[in-house]
């Protein structure tokens, strides 16, 4: 294919150019129609003054948007090497600044390369029949434009921004993480901005402020006052069930009546919260059911709500959701060790606590959860008054069993295991079982064991136990290792089978089986 015809752009015509007084159709072809290229022996930088009066231009002369496209704006892109249009822009590495890191319009280059880039999507849709005026917000860009310039002679903390700019800003403030990297000018202006934006009921900023103030952060400091005042507008502008969540804790401890509850409010927002199924407020509308708290008290209901709880909690631990299973453990807890709704059970309370114990240790390994100190200390008296119902002569070296219950464990909800035993000691075998991981997963589901004798609980996907005086039988090549799905206990031959589908794949005769926690 031939080179297409050089047609030389000169400096004036350039800018001219950069400020929609001509467009690019006189160097896109010559007299005879022939096509052509424009060329350029200089740069003319374009610059925000030169978009500024470009857009005018567009507003009065109203092209088609292909004719903006094709002959203004994707020619000046092409050719944007002439027209120092990457510097206009900001350049390859921006300097480093609020406007970089953040988005506000705090230098030339932050409002070019904003409206360039609108400009770019407004033309990359199929409108080209339409006019300039009636696809482009040119208003708004003068207006962004002119507000630009007007804030170069004002300090930072009295520059003058859009709703959309604040916005923008104080969403890079929502993680704890970013506030704390935050200089404080820029905490100082996320300050401003959010009260601002709260005054006109914006939901980002109201949502910011009442959970900074909830406990206090960097942002803001502890008021219960302010964070029950944004979070209630919030909540009656959108009806968010965690808001009422939120509100009901606020409420049920009277942060905001010097310490004083308000029971009739916290539960109503604990009844919202449950019926939108959140677990924090169904174990507190529980704990209201318990003491008959603003309602008639029914402990029937509290230990209800509260097994249900745990029941829900407890499966999504084992998936590895922490969330509020060491809250449900121990509400389920105290409902054995005080009788809530049930015979008062102490070894039973003391098993729900150990998994709590555990599950709030979990949590406070990878999470900066609000109250964790408290719930800690909770978990901890709890045990200690479990532990002194327990008879004296209560703890054990290892758990002793008829039956090895820990590898039925491993494979109920349909999973499997690879078993194996070996010789130990006086008789005894070493038995270890794990459970096997389904197909495209590198690890299997644990199962929480959990033996208060021992002082025992742990998320486990394998187990290992002594066999005293077993017998064993095991088909395999070796003799020693299957894999099973299913055990069954054979009262004729009083020993414990296992299956892999419906075949016998082995079985364990032992009259007692000991479980220590420890891996042989």
């Amino acid at each position: 294919m031939d080179e297409k015809r050089k047609i030389e752009v000169n400096p004036e015509q350039m800018k001219a150019i950069a400020r929609y007084e001509l467009d690019f159709r006189p160097f896109l072809s010559l007299p005879d129609g022939t096509p052509a290229q424009p060329a350029f022996s200089q740069t003319v930088p374009i610059t925000l003054s030169d978009l500024q009066a470009a857009l005018k231009n567009l507003a009065e002369k109203d092209p088609t948007m292909h004719d903006f496209g094709e002959y203004w704006y994707f020619p000046l892109a092409e050719t944007g090497d002439a027209f120092c249009l990457e510097d206009a822009c900001g350049g390859e590495d921006p300097t480093e600044s609020i406007a970089a890191e953040h988005g506000l319009p705090l230098q030339e280059s932050d409002v070019f390369l904003q409206i360039w880039e609108e400009l770019e999507d407004f033309w990359s849709e199929d409108n080209d029949t339409e006019h300039v005026n009636d696809i482009l917000p040119i208003p708004n860009y003068l207006q962004r434009i002119a507000r630009f310039y007007a804030n170069r002679v004002r300090p930072l903390e009295e520059k003058i921004f859009t709703d959309e700019e604040k916005e923008r800003f104080i969403r890079d403030f929502e993680t704890e993480e970013n506030q704390k990297a935050a200089s404080e000018d820029e905490m100082k202006l996320c300050r401003r901005f959010t009260d601002e934006l709260c005054t006109a009921g914006n939901h980002v900023a109201l949502r910011l402020k009442g959970y900074a103030c909830y406990g206090g952060s960097r942002l803001y400091p502890c008021d219960w006052r302010a964070s029950r005042d944004c979070l209630l507008r919030l909540y009656q502008a959108t009806d968010d069930p965690q808001l009422a969540n939120t509100l009901g804790y606020i409420y049920y401890y009277g942060r905001c009546t010097d310490g004083r509850p308000e029971y009739e409010k916290a539960f109503e927002m604990f009844s919202v919260g449950a019926a939108n199924g959140l677990y924090e407020s169904t174990y507190k509308l529980a704990d209201m059911y318990c003491h008959g708290y603003a309602c008639r008290k029914s402990v029937h209901t509290a230990q209800n709500l509260y097994n249900m709880v745990y029941e829900d909690c407890y499966k999504k631990f084992l998936k590895g959701v922490d969330g509020s299973f060491a809250d449900a453990a121990l509400r389920m807890g105290n409902v054995c060790l005080k009788g809530i709704g049930v015979v008062p059970d102490p070894e039973a309370a003391y098993g729900y606590l150990l998994q709590a114990d555990y599950a709030a240790r979990r949590r406070a390994a990878h999470s900066d959860f609000f109250g964790e100190a408290a719930v800690a200390m909770n978990i901890r008296r709890a045990l200690e008054e479990a532990r002194a119902q327990l008879p004296a002569d209560y703890a054990r070296e290892y758990d002793s069993a008829e039956r090895p219950w820990q590898l039925y464990e491993l494979v109920k909800d349909r999973w499997s295991a690879r078993l194996s035993v070996t010789p130990g000691e006086r008789g005894a075998c070493i038995i270890k079982a794990k459970r096997n991981p389904l197909k495209g997963n590198a690890h299997a589901e644990p199962v929480m064991l959990t033996v208060p004798q021992l002082g025992y609980c742990e998320l486990t996907e394998e187990v290992t136990l002594l066999a005293m005086d077993a017998s064993v039988f095991l088909v395999s090549a070796d003799g020693s290792t299957v894999r099973y799905d299913s055990c069954e206990w054979n009262y004729a031959d009083q020993r414990t089978e296992f299956y892999d589908g419906e075949n016998l794949v082995g079985w364990i005769a032992s009259d007692e089986y000991r479980f220590t926690g420890m891996k042989v």
